[in-house]
């Protein structure tokens, strides 16, 4: 997740609040799919 997150945050082409909203829509469907929690998630829950 970390790599599709930089290569995000890399691209000239998106402004930084449109990198982190599609990083979190990646993450979240991700989720979804997987049946995973990240470890950002889990810190939250603590």
């Amino acid at each position: 997740m970390e790599m599709i997150e930089a290569h995000l945050r890399a691209d000239r082409n998106l402004d930084p609040k449109t990198a982190a909203a599609l990083a979190r829509m990646v993450r979240a469907a991700y989720e979804q799919f997987a049946g995973t929690q990240t470890s950002e998630e889990s810190e939250s829950d603590a």
